[in-house]
């Protein structure tokens, strides 16, 4: 099965992979291929550790494909074993950057309405079909600089909504694009939409040219300004209940307190 595809260069090493561009010989089409193989003598290194998170990558983006919208994200091709090693073949976005790239430039109005719009609608496409991201942020965003078409990549950490199942452990997302704490075990799927909303947020903020807040606030990145954050975190302390609201009364709370001070 490794013969049918030609590498191409190798784009990426985490810890459970390598990412690489191939080719397949026979049609000449180009694929994105993750396999799991990695140095052993990496003492971190687990490679049934690995496996298991290549193949829950794999059962997220069938279930996209099984639900009929994977060409909005990412499709998968083919999945194999060859020495023990786990490959997972899947669409190469030929020509997308991801959405903090400084190849996209888009400046008209216009441009940059269709991409938001888009955006949105993809989020409100995987809620539709209870599946939520949980690592919304610009990175996981690829965008075609000259169609504006998005697609929203890395499902290695979405989840599947599970009838009659109440709570659900989340395993993985960015702190800096929530103001939600999902460390804890055992979270409602009310939350991760909210987390997912609040994700898509500040991801819009910051292709929109207002880059996120930074904890040290030096004015070439902080434009969510520092009070925000402090009336964030002054109404969740204040606030019985705060953790049990949804995003949109969170934001209130703190709006009626911010214009308040």
């Amino acid at each position: 099965m490794n013969s049918k595809y030609k590498v191409i260069k190798q784009i990426g090493k985490g810890g459970f992979g390598i990412t690489k561009l191939v080719q397949d010989k026979k049609t000449g089409k180009k694929y994105i291929r993750k396999q799991t193989v990695m140095d052993k003598s990496d003492p971190n290194y687990d490679p049934q550790l690995a496996k298991a998170n290549m193949d829950y990558q794999v059962q997220m983006l069938k279930e996209l494909k099984k639900k009929g919208i994977c060409n909005k994200f990412i499709c998968p091709r083919e999945r194999y074993v060859v020495k023990g090693e786990t490959f997972f073949i899947m669409d190469y976005l030929e020509g997308y950057k991801d959405l903090d790239s400084k190849d996209v430039n888009i400046k008209s109005k216009k441009d940059k309405e269709k991409v938001c719009a888009d955006l949105i609608q993809s989020v409100e496409l995987l809620h539709r079909n209870d599946i939520v991201h949980t690592d919304l942020k610009p990175p996981n965003v690829m965008i075609n600089p000259k169609t504006k078409e998005v697609k929203i990549i890395d499902f290695g950490t979405a989840i599947k909504k599970v009838p009659k199942k109440r709570t659900y452990d989340v395993i993985g997302y960015s702190e800096d694009y929530t103001m939600m704490d999902l460390s804890k075990y055992s979270i409602s799927w009310t939350k991760l939409i909210d987390n997912d909303m609040l994700c898509l947020g500040l991801t819009l903020i910051e292709f929109l040219g207002a880059p996120r807040y930074s904890s040290d606030c030096s004015k070439s990145v902080c434009s969510v300004n520092k009070d925000f954050f402090e009336c964030y975190h002054h109404c969740k302390k204040v606030t019985r209940g705060f953790d049990k609201k949804n995003f949109l009364e969170v934001y209130q709370i703190m709006l009626n307190h911010y214009l308040g001070t």
